[in-house]
């Protein structure tokens, strides 16, 4: 794991009284949610392009 990414992930823990551990997963779990809200929201605008008059 890159140095910055360590420390970026102890300063989390210091800041929130965590393990490094867990803020990195929480991290990782965060990025995975963003881009599944993006990839749902490009589905519902494509929807929305092909079938216009059930909005």
């Amino acid at each position: 794991m890159p140095s910055h990414i360590r420390r970026e992930n102890k300063e989390c823990a210091g800041t929130f009284g965590l393990k490094a551990e867990v803020c990195s997963a929480l991290i990782k779990k965060s990025i995975a949610i963003i881009i599944l809200a993006n990839l749902a929201k490009d589905l519902v605008l494509r929807w929305l392009i092909i079938f216009p008059r059930f909005t």
